[in-house]
């Protein structure tokens, strides 16, 4: 694929602005760089969860678990997606793969900030004045991009969570199924035996690649889903608890308060309050 990847039908990155979002847990096989065009979204990771707003940049390496939530109805994004194929043929060092920070403020002073939103920028100059040499400079603002960004970020991975193909296949497969079951009652049974495995198994297989137990994950992933409903003020906390698999509000009031250390009435007053200056509940 290396020697094919210059084909101007074969590009090392594919790029589109996404204006729909689902707070879905996802992974991606490239390299995603996302520049947030309008708007504010929470970023879910594997193990951690971070507030973007207008012009911040994140990026996340492949099989990374990500779930984008907007904040309000008018945010979108730029998206890039760089092929591992195109970074790892000419960075090929395992202790390279993985980024130890996960986003950049908008901040032109800083110049970290201002050369990769530059490089940005050249995506969106060569998408709209298309010229002969339009698909060259993008390919060097890719390969400027990640260069900048593994330079100062870059790390090895913590795991391999998708070291083989039938790993890979287990983590889609449990992944399909929360983010189509997440609001009914779910056992470690159900998933087990949809998965194709002992539940016991899949118990011990689920904390190694996710680094936290199945139930820890499932509420978790249903504090995240219900960001979506809190945006809407006319939706009831008590309602908004039961869509999302929670037995009642108590509960979901406990979860969200241990992820985000507020309740979701609280939180919900903050973003009418202020929807442009969010302050993230945690460290970025």
């Amino acid at each position: 694929m290396a020697t094919d990847m210059f084909s101007l039908n074969q590009l090392p990155f594919t790029q589109h602005v996404q204006w729909e979002f689902d707070s879905a847990s996802r992974f991606s096989e490239c390299y995603m760089i996302s520049f947030i065009l309008n708007g504010e979204f929470a970023l879910t990771l594997s193990d951690s969860q971070h507030i973007l707003r207008t012009n911040d940049i994140c990026f996340i390496p492949p099989y990374e678990l990500y779930a984008f939530t907007p904040l309000h109805g008018e945010s979108c994004m730029l998206i890039l997606e760089i092929t591992r194929d195109f970074v790892e043929s000419y960075c090929p060092a395992k202790e390279c793969t993985s980024f130890s920070e996960y986003q950049l403020r908008c901040n032109l002073d800083d110049p970290l900030y201002y050369q990769v939103a530059r490089e940005i920028s050249q995506f969106v100059f060569y998408t709209i004045n298309v010229r002969a040499t339009s698909h060259l400079h993008m390919v060097s603002a890719a390969a400027s991009i990640m260069s900048i960004l593994l330079d100062r970020y870059g790390c090895e991975p913590a795991q391999s969570v998708f070291a083989g193909s039938y790993s890979r296949q287990r983590i889609v497969r449990t992944l399909w199924y929360i983010n189509e079951n997440y609001m009914e009652k779910i056992t470690l049974k159900d998933i087990a035996d949809y998965v194709g495995v002992h539940p016991q198994y899949f118990s011990a297989f689920f904390k190694k690649h996710f680094n936290k137990s199945f139930v820890e994950y499932l509420n978790f992933y249903r504090v995240q889903k219900s960001l979506l409903s809190l945006v809407n003020p006319e939706n009831s906390i008590t309602d908004i608890a039961l869509s999302c698999g929670f037995g009642d509000h108590k509960t979901y009031s406990a979860c969200f308060k241990k992820y985000y250390q507020t309740t979701p009435s609280a939180f919900r007053k903050k973003l009418a309050q202020n929807h442009n200056h969010l302050v993230s509940p945690y460290p970025v």
